[in-house]
């Protein structure tokens, strides 16, 4: 390994030294999130419940395992893993829609030369360009989707541990 390769993966490698946790919950029946360190999609974390550890992902892993037993937490759960689907399927359709415009807009801008309605001052139709806003549209919303799907996932946590909880003062 060259002294340059070093240069740029040194920094690299810091940045994941704090991204992870040695703590592991005490087996109990309440279900923790605990951050085991990065992955290619952000954050890699593992649910903890009773001693068992469940695996974690971005589209939820073994969330519903971790929440099973209880139905309203099983309900937040398959919300959070539908609203990640959801999310993603959009955002991949707004991004390929937005390059789709661009590369449609950059086509005509190659083959005009006059103006006519609906078309730039230089003759460029916008029919791409308009593809490429409407993808860029599609992308936000799909944004928004999986951001308000993740407080399903706490939603799904908490509902367990309440019931958790209240079937033990029950007893």
């Amino acid at each position: 390994m060259r002294a340059r390769d070093l240069v740029i993966l040194a920094p690299l490698g810091c940045l994941t030294l704090g991204c992870s946790s040695s703590y592991r919950p005490v087996a109990n029946q309440h279900v923790a999130i605990v951050v085991d360190g990065l992955s290619y999609t952000g954050l890699k974390y593992s649910y903890y419940r009773d001693g068992k550890k469940y695996e974690g992902s971005w589209l939820g892993g073994e969330i519903e395992e971790a929440v099973h037993g209880n139905a309203r937490a099983e309900d937040y759960a398959r919300e959070y893993r539908t609203g990640m689907t959801a999310g993603l399927l959009l955002d991949i359709a707004g991004i390929g829609m937005a390059l789709g415009g661009a590369a449609v807009f950059a086509a005509d801008a190659s083959h005009s030369s006059t103006a006519t309605p609906g078309q730039t001052s230089s003759g460029v139709p916008l029919t791409g360009f308009y593809i490429a806003i409407a993808g860029l549209v599609v992308d936000l919303i799909g944004s928004a989707v999986s951001i308000n799907a993740v407080t399903h996932l706490f939603d799904a946590v908490n509902a367990y541990n309440d019931g958790a909880t209240s079937t033990k003062e029950d007893e």
